[in-house]
């Protein structure tokens, strides 16, 4: 798995007892990659106002929610909804208040080791089904630096790394949203970002998926939060998009066809060298 590809938007809580005595919420461990890791304070959206909250990512509790939680009459069992807006701000609320359709979270719902493993296989389901006789794809048993998947091109020993970052829902517009943490993120010119959106309602990717060199995420990707810590990618899934991700934008049946130009590039330059 990537670092955080599989990194849930947002996620549900039945508050307990001791939460509502003592003001504060406990961020159970798919949502921890929400938040930051430093101590601190965050913007949280409380019914319609934005207040500073405090965050303390050893007990993985976010505090100062009394007044919040008495006002709002919120009682033990009461579910809340809490969900990650952008870098800098964060949402909580009753989950019966949000308009958007809650059941993929609720219980049965997909953890979030579960998304990212389900958009990376059919990510390599994609390339074998289109990779004409040419390619092999490969999932390392651990983590390996953000690398989910590792291609192959018979004869050629010079491996492609792709890591995969995937969202299972779209910002306004029908904007593709990805961050991708600074550290311990490497450029090289076998190595790419495939983005691609989930579509719950079709059980299937989107049409459209980003194909991004890792040294274009160095380049126009702007760095997000006030931590300085995340790339952020933002693009429209319509192929009329003039955004600057535009060219990297291609059609998931293609994506095979892509890495088979990128290798036959790799070789080309490499046989230069000779």
């Amino acid at each position: 798995m990537g670092c955080v590809s599989s990194m849930v938007e947002e996620f549900l809580r039945n508050i307990v007892p001791i939460e509502k005595e003592r003001g504060f919420l406990s961020i159970p461990s798919q949502g921890v990659g929400l938040l930051p890791e430093d101590k601190g304070k965050i913007k949280v959206k409380l019914t319609g106002s934005v207040q500073e909250l405090t965050y303390n990512p050893h007990d993985r509790r976010i505090y100062g929610l009394t007044s919040w939680l008495r006002e709002s009459r919120i009682e033990p069992g009461d579910e809340l909804l809490f969900r990650k807006v952008s870098e800098d701000l964060f949402e909580l609320g009753r989950a019966d208040s949000f308009k958007e359709p809650l059941e993929e979270l609720r219980g049965g719902g997909l953890s979030s080791q579960a998304k990212g493993a389900i958009v990376e296989d059919r990510i390599k389901e994609l390339i074998m089904l289109h990779q004409q006789g040419l390619l092999n794809v490969y999932k390392p048993d651990v983590d390996i630096e953000g690398i989910d998947l590792i291609v192959v091109k018979n004869g050629f020993f010079h491996p492609a790394f792709i890591q995969v970052k995937s969202r299972f829902t779209l910002g306004k517009g029908k904007q593709l949203i990805l961050s991708i943490k600074k550290k311990g993120f490497n450029v090289h010119r076998n190595f790419w970002i495939v983005g691609a959106f989930y579509d719950l309602q079709r059980n299937d990717l989107g049409e459209y998926v980003l194909f991004i060199p890792s040294d274009r995420v160095i380049k126009d990707a702007p760095i997000a939060g006030t931590d300085r810590r995340t790339y952020r990618i933002v693009t429209s899934l319509e192929k009329t998009s003039k955004g600057k991700w535009k060219d990297c934008l291609i059609k998931k049946n293609e994506l095979a066809d892509r890495l088979i130009s990128e290798f036959e590039r790799i070789q080309s330059e490499e046989d230069h060298k000779r």
